[in-house]
C-alpha cells in the first residue's frame, strides 16, 4: 500500500513539473485572460488617450478611446473603436535585458466604431496580421516587437484590472 501511494505521489508531481506549476514566466491563454488597460496619456493638444484590451480564450478586443480632455473623462470621449483579433501564443524568447517573453500573433477579425469619425488608414483591415511579444509581470503586461534582439517597452504598459 505504501509503495501505492509513494507512486501515486511521484507521479502527481512529475504531472504538475510537466504542466508547470505555476512558476513559469511563460505568457499563457490563462495569464492573458481578462482586462488589461493602460494608463491615460495626456497629448500635446489637450487631448487623452487609453486603449483596453479584454483577453478571452483565443480572442482579444482592443478598445482605443480618445478624449476630448486631459484626464480620459468618461464623458468627454470623442472617438472610440473597439478592433477584433484572432491570437496564437508562440514561443518563448529572451530579450535582451534577460527576461522571458512569449511570441504572440495577432489577426484582425473585425471592427466597431462606437463614436468619431476614421480614416481609412485609422482602421485596421481584416486579415491583418501583427506579430510581437508580451511578457507578464504581476498585474503588468508589456509587449514588444517579434525581432531579435527582443526588446520590451516598459514605459508603455497594460494593467490588469479584473
Amino acid at each position: 500500500m505504501q509503495r501505492k501511494i509513494l507512486w501515486l505521489y511521484t507521479v502527481t508531481v512529475l504531472l504538475m513539473v510537466g504542466c508547470g506549476s505555476g512558476d513559469s514566466k511563460a505568457v499563457t491563454t490563462s495569464k492573458l485572460k481578462g482586462t488589461w488597460q493602460t494608463k491615460c496619456r495626456n497629448l500635446p493638444d489637450n487631448t487623452s488617450e487609453k486603449t483596453v484590451l479584454l483577453f478571452e480564450k483565443e480572442k482579444l478586443t482592443r478598445s482605443e478611446y480618445m478624449y476630448d480632455d486631459i484626464g480620459c473623462k468618461e464623458r468627454d470621449i470623442m472617438e472610440h473603436i473597439n478592433v477584433s483579433y484572432r491570437y496564437t501564443l508562440g514561443e518563448d524568447v529572451t530579450t535582451s535585458d534577460g527576461k522571458t517573453a512569449t511570441k504572440i500573433t495577432t489577426t484582425v477579425t473585425g471592427f466597431e466604431i462606437i463614436k468619431g469619425t476614421f480614416v481609412n488608414d485609422e482602421i485596421p483591415q481584416y486579415g491583418e496580421i501583427e506579430k510581437s511579444i508580451v511578457m507578464i509581470d504581476g498585474d503588468q503586461l508589456y509587449a514588444g516587437e517579434d525581432k531579435a534582439p527582443y526588446q520590451l517597452e516598459y514605459q508603455e504598459y497594460l494593467s490588469k484590472v479584473k
